[in-house]
């Protein structure tokens, strides 16, 4: 059972439940409220469901969306990605006043079992060279920006996107 005030986190994924699935266990296993939920999020109804799903899974409200939309290489992926842009400037829009706070985490090139897999070592080493931190991504770099975010610390951060990359892509 979660500790009390720990953080509500709703995983969203289009396609692999599984990989959604073990993040939710992983969230679970360090004492935070988590449940994973299905949606297209470049169709509004369907990002009006996920809310409604990930309210219900957590029994009371989102603290953080963890966002899985899409792979790489299609206009999918960008409309999925522009979407959750928009979605996080108009959830502070519509509930800033409330004291709801929102943020997108946008990882860059962080080694899973995803890149494991899919990624040659020369295409990793690449991507390492291409990083101002001249390293790849671990799923702690991530981890930790998005525990910040749902902290005190961070309650006045609202509606902005942060990209999680090694400065691969200074935009």
């Amino acid at each position: 059972m979660p500790s009390p005030g720990a953080a509500h986190i709703a995983v969203h994924y289009r396609g692999s439940g599984a990989r959604a699935e073990e993040l939710v266990r992983q969230f679970r296993r360090d004492g935070l409220w988590a449940t994973g939920v299905r949606a297209d999020v470049s169709q509004p109804r369907q990002c009006v469901r996920l809310v409604k799903q990930a309210r219900e899974g957590l029994d009371g409200p989102i603290d953080i969306l963890v966002n899985n939309a899409g792979g790489p290489g299609g206009s999918h992926y960008a409309a999925a990605k522009a979407a959750v842009n928009s979605l996080t400037k108009s959830l502070v829009k519509e509930g800033g006043e409330f004291g709801v706070t929102a943020n997108a985490v946008a990882p860059g090139v962080i080694l899973t079992e995803i890149h494991r897999k899919n990624t040659s070592p020369e295409q990793l080493e690449q991507l390492r060279q291409n990083t101002l931190r001249k390293r790849i991504g671990q799923p702690e770099d991530v981890a930790g920006v998005v525990a910040f975010l749902a902290g005190d610390d961070a309650g006045y951060i609202t509606g902005e996107h942060l990209a999680v990359n090694g400065g691969l892509r200074l935009d």
